[in-house]
């Protein structure tokens, strides 16, 4: 039985990698065009826009395919729109093949009403979640001042684009930027919250179809950054397994959600945002049960979240300081003490959307009741990222030191699984 599962998982290795080899020389062949790009090259170019634009200072700035522009505020140049530029290149950052290039003085020429405009195209589409999204972050900014109004659409959308850079520099501090960027976390949250509606609603398993639904509306609303799209993924096989009345395999999961990406995007492996959430859900997965045995007598909830800050930022830790320079010490207490208000910031938050398209009196009383958590958080975070040795700065580290962090952590999980076989059998 053993060899006939060996096999079976290494066919399906050959399979995969075949795949994926396949797909990366495409996108290396893509992307060789982009190499030949230098600084300080003029380039003009025809693409569409991947973000919703945000002002970053005077300017404005949209992702245009490989190129990052910063226009004149008053451009208007939304998510999903064609749109033809000219600039030259003031820095090119290569990352894992893929060059992204930085245009600070770019003039958009036209902006067409072509394919992006097609009620069948998908940039039609994309274009309009990116309006929808835009619009729930209004009803947040008319009800809430800064920095509540950003933080609340970042822990609910994942939208970073108007947070106040000095209160951007304390989540950096406290380690505590994973809370406004969309994630697994908010994916598991949505997942709990729409089967306990829906389940109250219908059978079983017609709840567990528009579950699936309405985390993929949400992935989409949230920008499908590479942490959603992964959760995503993961969540809809738990879904599945569900409704078949089968067992739902985390760990596995986790290489099928993540392969699956791969395969689309094979230079995604080279994408830090996929690292870190790779990482830090395998960090959960195989480190938290053992790590929440070393909080005996402590509150269950206060456990829980120690074990799982803790798990995580052992699994991200050499990405963290090898991308970063940088480390959070005080990050596993900060998010012992906040993550608990995530969920509710999340359920207020969306109540308040709702509120805000019926009636906006609603939405002023769901703002009233948030102000608070969002105060309680900002306050909690402000104080511990405000301490002298809240980060301390690391530099210098390689893939080399990476490399031998994950063999050794692994040989370690490997060790410890297998002593703990041997008590259970003598």
């Amino acid at each position: 039985m053993k060899n006939g599962k060996f096999a079976y998982l290494f066919v399906l290795l050959i399979l995969f990698s075949s795949g994926y080899l396949l797909r990366l020389k495409q996108e290396l062949k893509r992307f060789e065009k982009f190499s030949q790009i230098k600084e300080n090259e003029v380039v003009n170019y025809t693409g569409f826009v991947l973000e919703q634009p945000y002002q970053r200072g005077s300017k404005q700035v949209i992702v245009v395919e490989n190129f990052r522009l910063y226009i004149g505020p008053f451009e208007e140049v939304k998510l999903g729109d064609k749109v033809a530029f000219s600039g030259r290149v003031d820095k090119r950052l290569i990352r894992f093949k893929t060059p992204t290039f930085y245009l600070y003085e770019a003039e958009i020429n036209k902006i067409s009403i072509g394919d992006s405009k097609s009620v069948f195209g998908f940039w039609y589409w994309w274009g309009r979640i990116g309006l929808i999204s835009e619009r729930m972050e209004l009803i947040f900014a008319k009800f809430l001042g800064e920095p509540h109004a950003s933080l609340l659409a970042g822990i609910v959308l994942g939208v970073r684009k108007n947070m106040p850079a000095d209160f951007y520099e304390i989540l950096v501090a406290s380690g505590t930027l994973h809370v406004i960027a969309a994630s697994g976390f908010n994916i598991t949250i949505i997942a709990k919250l729409l089967l306990e509606l829906l389940t109250r609603l219908m059978k079983r398993q017609v709840a567990v179809i528009f579950a699936i639904l309405g985390i993929g509306f949400y992935t989409l609303l949230a920008g499908a950054s590479p942490a959603v799209v992964r959760a995503a993924i993961m969540g809809g096989l738990a879904f599945v397994a569900q409704a078949l009345g089968r067992e739902y395999l985390a760990k596995w999961s986790l290489f099928v959600s993540s392969g699956i990406m791969l395969l689309f995007e094979p230079l995604m492996l080279g994408n830090v945002s996929y690292q870190l959430s790779v990482a830090a859900t395998a960090g959960i997965l195989w480190l938290q049960p053992g790590i929440e045995k070393w909080f005996k007598g402590v509150n269950k909830v206060l456990k829980q979240d120690l074990s799982t800050t803790l798990a995580a930022t052992i699994g991200v830790l050499p990405i963290t300081l090898i991308t970063f320079d940088r480390l959070s010490i005080v990050s596993p207490i900060v998010n012992a003490f906040v993550l608990w208000l995530v969920p509710v910031i999340m359920a207020l938050g969306g109540m308040m959307i709702v509120g805000g398209l019926i009636w906006q009196g609603l939405a002023q009383v769901l703002a009233w009741l948030v102000w608070p958590i969002l105060e309680l958080f900002i306050r909690v975070v402000s104080w511990f990222g405000g301490l002298g040795f809240a980060s301390v700065e690391v530099k210098g580290m390689s893939w080399v030191f990476g490399v031998g962090y994950y063999i050794t952590l692994i040989s370690v999980i490997k060790l410890k699984t297998q002593s703990e076989k041997l008590k259970t059998t003598t």
